[in-house]
This record gives structure tokens, C-alpha cells and sequence, in this order.
């Protein structure tokens, strides 16, 4: 049975993500304050001048404000890599001297995002979310013409079944489709079937198992997205593209 395939998949896909930091540099006088500040990779520090004719320059020239200016202003810069970053006021300091500051960046240079892998035959088959067992997703893909195809069997309000069908094309990771019900049709009978679109969504691959879909419906009004994960493994023709490292930056 179908509901007792779906009970078998149990775990879920749990990821930890660290949220980053604004700090708050104020520029007042002829100081920053405060003139040496540590942070974490991937914080960002914000420069706001409350008065005074200033700007605020990297060191090494790696960032600038613009032009100096007596009007109040906010900068940003979100730091990606470790290190110390020296900055300074061109009109009243030089680098270490009179009006600068200081940027001590710590931790390690988080490792880049996984590029999902495209949309192919492999990503053909059954696909649900574990928290909502008993409803899901079949999903055709037929990489020749770029078409994508599912079948959405879900419930509405008063229990009943409800089914959605799906197509269009996609690109890479993601597939765009219009969204139909389907009406009118009975068990082994030839009478045409009517079907009108009732919105749109996107199906977008994560990883070989992993995925989001993503619906606008008009009839039921709904949207939302449904964190995916496939019934069985998927095969071999399911390949995530290598990561490309990136050689450590400063700062833009």
C-alpha cells in the first residue's frame, strides 16, 4: 500500500545554520567608536556617521563609502574571510594613524553552497514530504524535449481526496509548471475529462534527494512551499556538480 511505502521513510533532513551579525560603528568627532571591534565570518559591520565631514576607507582600499561628506550616512560590508582589516577616515587619518579603526574577523571561511544537480530522468518517481505522510508527489521529467510532468495527491478540507496535475518545462534545477484540475472522468468510461488551471508552481531539486515545491493557487486559495524528500534512492544518473572552491578574498 502506498501509505504503508510512505510510513517506511522516517527520517528527516536536519541542517544548522548560524545566523550572522550587524555590528554598529558610529562615526562622531574625529573617532570611530568603537575603533576596534571583532566579529565572526560572515557579520557584517555598519558605519553610520553622525556628524562631522567624514568618510571611511579599507586600508587597502579594498572598500570605500564614496566621496566624504557632512551628511549623515550608513556603509556596510559583510566580511567572508578571516583576518584584520584596518580602515581609516581619508580627510582626518591614515591607515593606523589619527581617525582609523580596526576589523578583527574570526572563524573559518564557510565552505560554498552545493550546486543542485539538473533535472534529468533520475529525478522521475515518488517524492513526499515525511511530515505529511499519505500525500506526495509523481513526477515524470523527459529531458529530450525539457518537459516536466507530476501528478499531486493531496487532501482537501473535509478529507476527501483531491488530486492536481502539473506540466511544463524546465531549466537546470528547476521546473515551472502550470497547475491543472481535472474533472469529469469515471472508471472506464470514455466520456472526455475537463480540466482548467488552477495555478502555478516551481519544483526545484536540492540535492538527488532532496527538493521544494512551490505553489500559488487560485481554487483552493493556498500557497506555500513543501520541503520534499524521494521515496527510494535515487540512481545513478542523479550526479551533483562539483564544488568549485574559490580562492580567499578581502572584503569587496
Amino acid at each position: 500500500m502506498l501509505r504503508g511505502a510512505l510510513l517506511l521513510i522516517g527520517l528527516l533532513c536536519v541542517s544548522a545554520s548560524a545566523h550572522a551579525v550587524t555590528h554598529e560603528v558610529t562615526l562622531s568627532g574625529f573617532s570611530f567608536t568603537p575603533s576596534s571591534l571583532t566579529i565572526q565570518v560572515g557579520d557584517t559591520v555598519r558605519w553610520r556617521n553622525q556628524g562631522g565631514f567624514h568618510d571611511v576607507v579599507a586600508d587597502d582600499t579594498s572598500f570605500s563609502s564614496g566621496a566624504a561628506t557632512s551628511a549623515p550616512f550608513t556603509f556596510e560590508v559583510t566580511f567572508n574571510t578571516p583576518g584584520t582589516f584596518g580602515y581609516h577616515c581619508s580627510i582626518h587619518g591614515s591607515p593606523g594613524a589619527g581617525m582609523a579603526g580596526t576589523i578583527i574577523v574570526e572563524g573559518t571561511t564557510p565552505p560554498p553552497e552545493p550546486t543542485p544537480p539538473d533535472i534529468n530522468f533520475a529525478t522521475s518517481g515518488a517524492w513526499f514530504n515525511p511530515q505529511t505522510s499519505g500525500q506526495g508527489f509523481f513526477v515524470e521529467a523527459f529531458p529530450g524535449a525539457s518537459v516536466f510532468t507530476l501528478a499531486w495527491f493531496t487532501w482537501i478540507d473535509q478529507g476527501d481526496h483531491d488530486w492536481f496535475v502539473a506540466t511544463g518545462l524546465f531549466e537546470g534545477p528547476t521546473a515551472t509548471v502550470d497547475v491543472f484540475r481535472v474533472v469529469g472522468g469515471r472508471f472506464n468510461d470514455p466520456t472526455p475529462v475537463t480540466d482548467s488551471v488552477i495555478g502555478t508552481a516551481t519544483f526545484t531539486l536540492i540535492d538527488c534527494t532532496h527538493a521544494e515545491f512551490a505553489f500559488n493557487l487560485i481554487e483552493p486559495m493556498r500557497s506555500g512551499t513543501i520541503a520534499l524528500e524521494r521515496i527510494l534512492p535515487s540512481d545513478d544518473a542523479c550526479v551533483v556538480p562539483a564544488v568549485t572552491v574559490a580562492p580567499l578574498s578581502d572584503p569587496p
